[in-house]
């Protein structure tokens, strides 16, 4: 998928992840039952079923799809790497640029929150976090008020930090750019540490933030085995195909991994927006 699309895309589905989040938070107590899966709509698992668009559609999507396939890096859209497209749970179109194809890795940049969110979910219900509602271990130093930011704070994003993700107006002031392209590249966490402090009382202002997610990435990497349990716990991952599992396992190999790197390929991140639900 090309990048700007990609990008937009990443952003919609982890804002579906977030919001299910946030209903799920709403109450510590009780869990809010999910809607049941529409009758007759497909449920992805090892692969999406096929479909076919109508061909008053196709005659209108398909020369867009040779558009956007054969853009380049200048143009206004970018280069696009793969187009798929998923109507009423079915496969119903699919391109790739030369030199890629189905199962080639693309990264998922924000998509990978709701593998995260899901992650967190799993531990809560196995009991390796005790209460989502307790401050979440971070790098953060004793007596630093940021280390009192709990896990439901981070995970709805109403951390309180002072960081410029959305709205940012150059790259200079934009904190993910800095963090992961920029003085941050190396150690997105000390980046954190020594660039992001405290700006409103947690809970109270909402802001998106890739920060927030590598923070809860590292905290769950820091449960040590039962984070290796974890990926690998059965409950988990029959939600998510092998590709994702494949690709969950190998998050052991960085040290923060909770936000935007989980290689996957195109028709597998379309599938992010259930595993969020």
């Amino acid at each position: 998928m090309g990048h700007h699309v990609l990008k937009r895309a990443a952003l919609r589905i982890s804002l579906v992840g977030l919001v299910m989040i946030g209903s799920f938070c709403a109450s510590a107590q009780e869990l809010v039952p999910l809607p049941p899966q529409p009758e007759g709509l497909a449920w992805p698992t090892q692969g999406w079923e096929t479909g076919e668009m109508a061909p008053d559609v196709a005659a209108i999507v398909q020369p867009m799809i040779d558009t956007a396939i054969a853009g380049e890096k200048a143009g206004p859209m970018g280069e696009t790497r793969a187009v798929v497209i998923i109507h009423h749970g079915k496969l119903v179109a699919e391109a790739y640029r030369d030199g890629f194809g189905p199962d080639t890795k693309q990264v998922s940049w924000s998509m990978a929150k709701s593998v995260t969110s899901a992650l967190v979910g799993r531990a809560v219900r196995l009991g390796l976090i005790k209460d989502i509602d307790a401050p979440m271990p971070t790098p953060f130093d004793a007596g630093d008020k940021r280390a009192e930011i709990t896990w439901r704070q981070w995970l709805t994003m109403t951390d309180g930090l002072d960081y410029t993700e959305i709205g940012a107006t150059g790259m200079a002031d934009n904190d993910v750019i800095q963090m992961m392209y920029g003085p941050g590249r190396f150690d997105v966490l000390d980046y954190i540490k020594d660039q992001v402090p405290a700006l409103h009382e947690p809970g109270t202002v909402w802001n998106y933030s890739t920060a927030a997610f590598h923070l809860i990435g590292h905290a769950l990497q820091g449960l040590g085995p039962d984070y290796d349990k974890l990926r690998d716990e059965q409950r988990l991952v029959v939600a998510l195909n092998d590709g994702d599992r494949e690709a969950v396992r190998n998050c052991e190999r960085l040290r923060v991994l909770g936000d935007a790197n989980l290689p996957e390929a195109c028709k597998d991140l379309l599938k992010r927006q259930g595993s969020a639900q």
